[in-house]
């Protein structure tokens, strides 16, 4: 099993990284700067990650970062999967990518 954060896409303005927990791959992005231009490069190399990787991706959202972060999520076509408690007994949600 992997432990922690690998990045699977770097470039100047943001880095994506898979995280493998209990056989599932969980996606973090970090994001620098946020423009049009910007959003559709990650879009693409979202999408080609999709393709390489060929199995469901799976993202949280804890409640305290908004809707943006929701908006976020639903623009990279991920859809509510569960209702989860972190490890601090905080409410999070899980979400899903299966779209290959």
């Amino acid at each position: 099993m992997v432990e922690g954060k690998t990045p699977v896409i770097i470039r100047d303005h943001y880095v994506v990284y898979f995280e493998v927990w209990e056989g599932m791959t969980f996606i973090h992005c970090d994001v620098f700067k946020w423009n049009k231009t910007i959003k559709e490069d990650l879009k693409h190399n979202f999408s080609l990650l999709k393709k390489l990787h060929r199995s469901p991706i799976y993202a949280v959202h804890e409640q305290h970062l908004g809707n943006k972060h929701k908006k976020f999520l639903s623009t990279f076509g991920f859809v509510h999967f569960a209702d989860h408690m972190d490890t601090k007994g905080n409410p999070i949600e899980i979400y899903i990518n299966e779209e290959l």
